[in-house]
């Protein structure tokens, strides 16, 4: 199916499901524009930030936001190949509201990210998108990009150099096209760092693979498990 346009984060669902995230402060108050037409379709989270609000609508999980550990409702960081990131939500925001439910500052990481894991899990997971430069291209900067939604990719990259080295047949990468000696030079949105060893992209890519479900491929004669080597994905 094609890929839906992203707009932004949602959760929605009964309240007796999740009173523990509303807010006992009755005095918040929020700047919103009036509605001209209808609400996009998707999560809506509002953060604020500077005095600021910002609204996003999500319709793809998981969000790959790296919360603050002594204030989870505040967004630290972002994981390789965040939707959150492409959303334009940015590191500092404080997400304050979800749909029309104010979120409790006191709570826990471990219950925010259960929360929003519950009101995402409808959703389609965020693809990966891997951008190659084959060897033979023409102009040095032309790549190919191709688009995973499921792992394993299928691929081996060699130990000292972000190269394709090997290619399974029957895989999703193989399926694409993708052939030995193509170098990977984005991760998603992020550049592949050129002075990074190759242990440091092989966690990028390992950590933007590790959303995608597993289809269970099997590769050869038995099932192609990449977390069992740290150069297999």
């Amino acid at each position: 199916a094609p890929l839906r346009t992203p707009r932004t984060l949602r959760c929605g669902g009964s309240a007796d499901s999740h009173n523990h995230l509303i807010s006992a402060n009755p005095d918040r108050t929020w700047a919103s524009n009036p509605v001209d037409h209808e609400e996009p379709e998707g999560v809506r989270l509002e953060f604020v930030h500077g005095g600021t609000f910002h609204k996003v609508y999500a319709q793809y999980k998981p969000l790959g936001i790296i919360h603050d550990c002594s204030q989870p409702a505040v967004v630290g960081g972002f994981f390789c190949n965040s939707y959150a990131s492409t959303l334009g939500v940015q590191q500092g925001w404080h997400l304050v509201k979800v749909n029309d439910e104010d979120l409790d500052d006191a709570i826990s990481i471990e219950r925010l990210e259960l929360f929003l894991e519950s009101q995402l899990a409808e959703y389609p997971t965020w693809p990966l998108r891997l951008a190659f430069r084959p060897p033979t291209a023409k102009d040095g900067n032309a790549t190919t990009v191709c688009t995973f939604t499921e792992q394993p990719l299928g691929f081996i990259l060699p130990s000292r150099v972000p190269k394709i080295g090997k290619v399974r047949v029957g895989s999703p990468a193989h399926t694409m096209g993708i052939k030995e000696g193509w170098i990977l030079v984005r991760i998603g949105e992020q550049p592949v760092p050129h002075d990074r060893n190759m242990k440091d992209i092989a966690s990028m890519l390992r950590e933007a693979v590790a959303p995608l479900p597993d289809s269970g491929t099997k590769l050869g004669p038995s099932t192609w498990r990449p977390w069992g080597s740290s150069n297999r994905f």
